[in-house]
């Protein structure tokens, strides 16, 4: 790893995941985070489903020079895995549950229903 993150990129960072957890509506979520080394990994994100709440570590050493665009995409996904975590709970779960898996399933798709509608011009629900 050649690059260091630095204390702002770790704001901007904290700040992005933010937005993106109040953007799709990860209101009952409490969100930890770190500015820690996670191996290889540009960031990580571990999460307690039941307890709703996750920890997102940014890396420390990156092996590019951590932009403004890469924190940015980065934070996107970190949340997103916080998004996913019932699918991913249920995907590593030894009982399958159909009826859980629709339940996740479709809170997902609410989810980004919402965020898109939001996205689109009413003009343009139109056409």
């Amino acid at each position: 790893m050649k690059h260091k993150t630095t204390d702002l990129d770790f704001l901007f960072f904290k700040q992005q995941c933010e937005f993106w957890r109040k953007a799709l509506g990860l209101h009952s979520w409490k969100i930890y985070y770190k500015h820690e080394s996670c191996q290889d990994n540009l960031a990580d994100c571990a999460t307690n489903y039941t307890g709703r709440n996750a920890t997102i570590r940014l890396n420390t050493n990156w092996n590019m020079k951590p932009e403004k665009d890469e924190l940015y995409q980065t934070a996107i996904h970190e949340i997103l895995e916080v998004l996913l975590s019932g699918l991913f709970g249920q995907a590593n779960s030894r009982v399958w549950d159909k009826e859980e898996y629709e339940r996740e399933h479709h809170a997902v798709i609410r989810t980004l229903e919402e965020v898109l509608s939001k996205m689109m011009n009413p003009t343009d629900r139109q056409k």
